[in-house]
């Protein structure tokens, strides 16, 4: 159920529809979970029907993929483009690229999943097709994480990004309304599942799925592993705010997190 996303999907529509005149780039950005992915498949199933769709993504991994979303597609598309990459020629692939995004049947359609574990060559792909898009018809569409470290490579890239052609769209987490309708006749308080889950489409399913009495592990090892992601000093602020719960302040949890012997570094909260 794909809900409160009409206005984004609306937005995506328009650019799709302007690409004749000149490629356009879609960053979706959003936090784990919110609906990113299914914002974007709604989109290619219900907008675009008759579109080429080109789909690769990035994985969590301790060594990112080398150009994994474009090694996807290559492997979708074969020809000059499979080629390049296999001889480890970069400048070809991303010549390669550029072909594939203005060929039959048009408008061309390309996606680039969780950018936020990207390599930097990717990177380099999207900035590299940003500066081109101008005289491709076709859409690309860039999804990431928005929780991101300040000295993560992809802020580097995406301030690169200044194109008008460049369109930015934040998926929020649901409403009261919307988390109502998920509800439906179940038994939970949708103001409570607002409340424990943030209104996050993922977590509100899975509470939902799962009866809404426990903690259902899929949140539960969710949130621990992304939790595993924090330096130390965040971990210590994220478990002294998980104590004070509600209504904690940044000033709370460092008093917190100084009773526990680390006084020195600064809250994550505060940065």
């Amino acid at each position: 159920m794909l809900l409160e996303r009409a206005g984004s999907l609306a937005i995506i529509g328009e650019q799709l529809a302007s690409v004749d005149s000149g490629g356009q780039l879609v960053l979706i950005s959003g936090e784990a979970g919110v609906g990113k992915t299914a914002l974007v498949e709604a989109f290619c199933r219900d907008y675009a029907p008759g579109s080429r769709v080109l789909l690769g993504h990035c994985d969590d991994l301790f060594a990112p993929r080398p150009l994994g979303p474009l090694t996807d597609i290559a492997h979708l598309c074969g020809g000059p483009l499979l080629e390049a990459l296999q001889a480890g020629d970069r400048p070809g692939a991303f010549d390669a690229f550029l072909e594939e995004l203005s060929l039959p049947p048009r408008p061309v359609i390309a996606v680039f999943e969780d950018v936020h574990w990207a390599d930097e060559a990717t990177f380099d792909l999207i900035r590299f097709v940003a500066r081109r898009l101008h005289r491709l018809p076709c859409l690309v569409i860039v999804t990431y994480r928005d929780d991101l470290d300040r000295d993560h490579p992809l802020r580097v890239a995406l301030g690169d990004l200044v194109e008008s052609n460049v369109t930015r769209i934040q998926v929020q987490v649901l409403s009261l309304d919307a988390v109502q309708a998920m509800a439906g006749n179940s038994a939970v308080d949708p103001e409570v599942l607002l409340s424990a889950t943030g209104g996050n489409p993922f977590f509100v399913a899975e509470v939902l799925a799962g009866g809404g009495h426990t903690l259902p592990s899929t949140v539960r090892d969710a949130v621990l592993g992304r939790a595993q992601s924090l330096s130390s000093s965040a971990r210590d602020a994220l478990d002294a705010a998980a104590i004070l719960r509600d209504g904690s302040s940044a000033h709370l949890v460092s008093a917190g997190r100084q009773r526990s012997g680390d006084a020195h570094s600064p809250p994550a909260a505060t940065r």
